[in-house]
């Protein structure tokens, strides 16, 4: 299986609420086995988690390392260009409504208020179909519309359209930016996955400026009475596709965690 649907598979299986889901099927199942009394303690424990879930910020406390690690940095006088990874849009309703919805506009309005502050840099929007998603077209598609609502001229905009992953939209991005000594890039994604795109920018060797946007968390996590069930339940879903991606990039060799040398 490619490493794409293999992480999209693990991503979809490991999921917080899949998870309580599968509890909750297999804790009702042995009520009715022999082993009811497992089944009685696999319910209580989803019980908890649930009450847990709607009391603490969970989300929060998983995101905010992952976000926090990468904050913006000062920018050089000149950028050669800006990589900016798809997430979050929904090509989907596009399709049905005609109306560009997204959940990563973050995004979007950081790489276009870059390129009105560098008006010599270009620009490569990376972001093509994931696997096992149902998608019929690529997240670009989405992307072309929100930059032109925004006013930025489609010649300064390159697409990459066939990237299924983050590895990929680097891997791909990196060839078509084909950067040189001295050049400027900076790299927008959501500030969760800055983590694991700049470990990927160390692999390629491919010096970048973290510019994170699309938080999730406030960095004021000292608050303890959540009361927000279904949020936390959202923000872990995030937290945890994040945190998979990081464990399986790091098992496969596809992150360095100090930059290139050479």
């Amino acid at each position: 299986m490619e490493f794409a649907v293999l992480t999209r598979v693990a991503s979809l299986i490991f999921t917080p609420g899949n998870f309580l889901v599968w509890l909750l099927i297999i804790g009702s199942g042995l009520l009715f086995t022999a082993w009811y009394r497992a089944g009685r303690v696999v319910l209580l424990a989803t019980a908890i988690l649930c009450l847990f879930l709607a009391v603490l910020p969970a989300g929060s406390w998983l995101a905010s390392p992952l976000e926090d690690k990468f904050p913006r940095p000062s920018l050089p006088a000149h950028l050669t260009g800006i990589l900016v990874l798809s997430g979050g849009s929904n090509p989907a309703m596009f399709a049905s409504r005609d109306v560009p919805g997204t959940d990563s506009g973050g995004r979007m309005l950081a790489a276009s208020e870059l390129l009105r502050r560098y008006p010599d840099a270009k620009l490569i929007f990376s972001g093509g179909i994931a696997p096992l998603t149902g998608q019929l077209q690529p997240d670009t598609v989405v992307a072309r519309t929100i930059f032109s609502e925004l006013g930025i001229p489609p010649s300064r905009i390159i697409w990459e359209s066939h990237s299924r992953s983050t590895w990929e939209n680097f891997t791909y991005s990196h060839t078509l930016a084909n950067p040189k000594p001295g050049d400027a890039w900076v790299v927008v994604t959501s500030a969760l996955n800055m983590p694991r795109a700049m470990g990927i920018a160390a692999k390629l060797c491919w010096p970048i400026i973290p510019w994170p946007s699309d938080y999730i968390s406030s960095g004021n996590e000292e608050r303890i009475i959540n009361m927000d069930f279904t949020g936390d339940v959202g923000q872990l879903e995030a937290d945890t596709h994040e945190w998979l991606g990081l464990l399986a990039y790091k098992l496969t060799g596809r992150l360095r965690s100090k930059p290139c040398t050479h």
